[in-house]
């Protein structure tokens, strides 16, 4: 049986992975998408992306 990776992970680790989708970044944090993707293209943030394309926020990307 395969772990979850969150488990392996230190608590350092887990801060960094990208787990929100752009949308739910914009609920914890006020701001807008468009705001998101210019702070992304002024490379301020740097958001994980899934083989797709979607961005996905970690917790260090919210705080910054």
């Amino acid at each position: 049986m395969a772990e979850d990776d969150d488990q392996t992970l230190s608590p350092e680790e887990n801060r960094a992975l990208g787990k929100y989708p752009i949308s739910v970044a914009c609920n914890f944090t006020g701001v807008s998408e468009h705001k998101l993707r210019a702070f992304e293209r002024a490379e301020l943030i740097g958001p994980d992306r899934t083989k797709g394309g979607t961005r996905l926020f970690s917790d260090k990307e919210l705080e910054k």
